[in-house]
């Protein structure tokens, strides 16, 4: 008998590569499951701050299960609303996965620009104008590289 790996999500990394290699891609995952891999047990019942605790180490340990899957095994594992993860093909990794943070950047990116444009430049000290003033430069530049619709190719 193997020993387990600590953290849980290690082993968990372990154990999806291993149900990759004999099952492929789409392979779902429920809440359920993936809790149980992590080792972690959600509370019944319990205080606010006791589901908050669960909640941060459930998120803590999830984000370190699918950064070792992408980074280190090249699997994305990705959320299915009402019905857990799945392992997605690389061909959804790339048309789907990827498009959705990269629209969620830009929404961010657009919300910052708004910040920085639509202020009461009257009270802003000389410091604060000058911040400003770089600060959108380099707003401008990223958000003009991320409409361009070249693809990059290595």
């Amino acid at each position: 008998m193997e020993a387990e790996k600590h953290p849980a999500w290690k082993q968990a990394v372990e154990d999806i590569v291993k149900l990759f290699e004999a099952k492929g891609y789409n392979i779902t995952f429920s809440e359920d499951v993936i809790l149980e891999m992590l080792k972690l047990e959600k509370p019944k019942y319990g205080t606010y701050d006791e589901f908050k605790i669960f909640q941060l180490e459930r998120l803590g340990q999830l984000e370190n299960l699918r950064t070792a899957l992408l980074e280190e095994n090249n699997l994305c594992l990705a959320t299915v609303k009402g019905n857990g993860f799945v392992l997605i093909h690389p061909d959804d990794q790339v048309t789907i996965e990827a498009k959705k943070d990269f629209d969620a950047s830009r929404r961010k990116l657009k919300r910052g620009f708004a910040k920085l444009t639509y202020v009461d430049s009257t009270a802003l000290s000389d410091a604060a104008k000058e911040a400003q003033n770089k600060m959108l430069g380099r707003a401008a530049f990223i958000r003009m590289a991320m409409n361009k619709r070249k693809m990059i190719t290595v």
